[in-house]
């Protein structure tokens, strides 16, 4: 088969994995235009570094979930690990507040959630299996 565009469904879990990252790259841009707590905000550069890989995010998961491409899958994973890998300066830079801290938790959390259900097996459902397990439903 070819790894550009494959036959069958994607599986529910990559389908979630993908939506996921899709909100958590919306959040990235969505960085930009929010202002921190107390009016500070974060330096340019790790704003522009995260809406970047916000864009990236999306324009794979769109592709991913349009084609059912797995080197776009790929490419979501990758971004939503190098955010993830970006945001963790947070925990050990001090003056940040706690609220920040949590929250910035809280979305690695779900970017490892995000990455775990992209990478379940199998990828795709072939189009007799989902009949069959939707009869047996």
């Amino acid at each position: 088969m070819n790894t550009a565009s494959e036959s069958g469904s994607l599986n529910k879990k990559v389908k979630i994995g993908l939506v996921l990252a899709l909100f958590l790259g919306v959040l990235d841009i969505a960085g930009l235009a929010l202002p921190g707590p107390d009016g500070e905000t974060p330096p340019i550069a790790v704003m522009v570094i995260a809406c970047i890989l916000g864009i990236a995010t999306i324009v794979f998961a769109v592709i991913a979930l349009k084609n059912r491409n797995r080197n776009a899958v790929r490419g979501v994973v990758i971004t939503r690990f190098l955010s993830a890998l970006a945001s963790i300066p947070a925990f050990f830079v001090s003056g940040i507040p706690g609220s920040v801290i949590v929250l910035t938790a809280v979305l690695i959390v779900l970017t490892v959630v995000a990455i775990a259900l992209m990478m379940s097996k199998p990828f795709l459902v072939e189009h007799a299996e989902a009949t069959r397990s939707a009869q047996t439903a």
